[in-house]
């Protein structure tokens, strides 16, 4: 969100990156002509930028060739909870599918490593003919940006959607926790991450939070802020 994304910039300039906003490269050039070497980009506002690097980072699109023709397809190749394809006996897992979002209540491409593990796993275990049920993914990612942690998940802004947002900054760390009806559906976490576990776990399994939902975002929350019938049941204590 935009406190996330202003921290990020902060922590970019001070490690003395220049950060430019608002502008699009409209051309990328060589020393010549026939070279494979990079010299400059140019600028939208008509400046050039000197460069020996061109980095781009413009999302994920689903390589969905492979089954063009053959399976059914809408952004990514579509999935059901066994993650099958419309063909009989080929799966699909990862990048390249369309599943379900449990936060959103609908298909999406979630291009994230830990969506792709589950996924493997559940096409892998229902090929190998023991069935398995895949119950979704959201959108999750977590880095650290030239020493400060962000974690996000799920919507962090939805607009004409109705959402409450539960947020607290001190001491350099941002916590913010959407909710719908009660419920954690986003999440954006920004110098201390150590929370993101939890958070993320009330999101997936869709705990009412609206009793205690101040708490999410305290400085000492964790699995014992939570309810007792809870956290008990996921608290092995020795003998």
């Amino acid at each position: 969100d935009e406190t996330g994304s202003t921290m990020v910039e902060q922590a970019a300039t001070k490690a003395g990156v220049h950060v430019m906003t608002g502008r699009r490269v409209d051309a990328i050039n060589g020393d010549s002509l026939t070279g494979r070497t990079v010299s400059s980009v140019s600028l939208d506002d008509g400046s050039r930028l000197p460069c020996e690097m061109v980095i781009m980072a413009v999302g994920v699109r689903a390589r969905t060739e492979l089954v063009d023709g053959i399976a059914n397809i809408d952004r990514g190749i579509l999935v059901d909870e066994y993650m099958r394809t419309s063909v009989p006996d080929v799966y699909c897992c990862g990048d390249a599918c369309k599943t379900h979002d449990y936060v959103r209540g609908s298909k999406g491409v979630i291009a994230v490593w830990p969506n792709a593990v589950a996924g493997g796993a559940v096409a892998g275990s229902n090929m190998a003919g023991t069935t398995q049920v895949y119950d979704g993914a959201t959108t999750l990612n977590a880095l650290p940006y030239f020493g400060l942690a962000i974690g996000s998940a799920g919507v962090i802004a939805s607009p004409g959607e109705e959402l409450e947002d539960i947020s607290r900054t001190e001491r350099g760390c941002y916590r913010k926790v959407n909710l719908k009806d009660g419920i954690v559906v986003g999440m954006v976490l920004a110098g201390d991450t150590s929370k993101c576990g939890v958070i993320h776990s009330l999101m997936k399994k869709r705990v009412p939070v609206g009793e205690w939902k101040e708490s999410l975002v305290s400085d000492d929350f964790g699995l014992l802020s939570l309810p007792r019938e809870l956290w008990q049941s996921q608290v092995t204590l020795d003998d």
